[in-house]
């Protein structure tokens, strides 16, 4: 089994690569990126000439596809990139697994249901994106269900979170990252926006059960667990023992209000999710802190 991941430079493929060169039975494992990382070949995915020249050799028989435009306000900002790189390279990717035959997991986004119409969210729940970062994974998604039902699984992320290198993403990484290095945070909105957090340790092993098991269909991916953003930084505080001064500003667009996923379709399959969010917050913190130390170590 040679295995393809895209995205490979992120958290998210980083997680992957480790993960699955470690499996006795997989043959190879490959990762691409637009971004130079360990274990990948430098590659962007709106090349489709290039990314069929790296994949010459491996001739994947999986291909899991991380690789996106992720943040919300960039989508806004730059709608063309946002699209490009979502649509045109989840298209170039999916070529790919209809040249080769091969199983396609791809990372979706529960961006793509918009805000709730109930609560838990369900698969079934209606689609109504309100980014373009949204609309271009729901588009995503659509050109997969339209070319290749048959041998693809699309998988609905909640807010994933984790050890993070370089720019930090998302609410729990940043507003610890910021904590530890300037004793403040700031946070959009009021702070009582809350979401699905889950740790990509548990993300990494959807994807490994989604891969052991064949499995198909669309499913979310998250832990059955609602917190706001203000519980975030409550946790924070608890795991430093002491307060720090939080700065609101205004709410983004296209934010969501409220989200909470129902995972009963993958827990059926024998998903469980494992990582506490107040565990997963102190391993950041830790993490943090020893960078600053070695930093600082370099330095002297």
């Amino acid at each position: 089994m040679n295995v393809l991941v895209t995205g490979s430079a992120g958290f998210l493929g980083k997680a992957l690569i480790k993960k699955f060169r470690d499996k006795p039975e997989i043959d190879e494992v490959l990762g691409v990126d637009i971004l130079p990382s360990e274990d990948t070949v430098v590659c962007d995915i709106r090349d489709y000439a290039k990314l069929e020249k790296v994949c010459e050799g491996l001739k994947p028989s999986v291909i899991i596809h991380v690789a996106a435009q992720a943040y919300v306000p960039k989508s806004f900002e730059d709608p063309i990139e946002d699209a490009t790189i979502n649509i045109v390279g989840t298209i170039n990717v999916l070529r790919l697994a209809l040249k080769y035959g091969s199983d396609l997991i791809f990372t979706s986004s529960a961006s793509v249901y918009g805000n709730p119409k109930f609560l838990p969210i369900s698969e079934e729940h209606p689609t109504n994106p309100t980014s373009p970062y949204g609309l271009s994974k729901l588009t995503g998604e659509k050109y997969i269900q339209l070319l290749y039902p048959s041998k693809s699984t699309i998988l609905r992320l909640s807010s994933v979170y984790g050890i993070q290198e370089g720019v930090r993403h998302g609410p729990v990484n940043s507003i610890v990252y910021n904590v530890v290095r300037h004793g403040c945070c700031y946070v959009t909105g009021d702070g009582n926006q809350t979401r699905d957090f889950i740790h990509v340790f548990d993300v990494v092993s959807a994807i490994e059960l989604v891969l052991d098991k064949g499995i198909r269909g669309i499913f979310n991916v998250g832990t059955g667990e609602e917190h706001s953003i203000n519980d975030i930084v409550k946790l924070v505080e608890e795991c430093l023992g002491r307060r720090f001064k939080v700065e609101y500003r205004p709410e983004r667009p296209g934010e969501i209000r409220r989200n909470l996923l129902d995972i009963g379709r993958l827990k059926a399959e024998g998903f469980k999710p494992q990582k506490n969010l107040k565990e997963g917050i102190k391993e950041i913190i830790d993490f943090e802190i020893l960078n600053i130390k070695q930093s600082k170590n370099s330095e002297g």
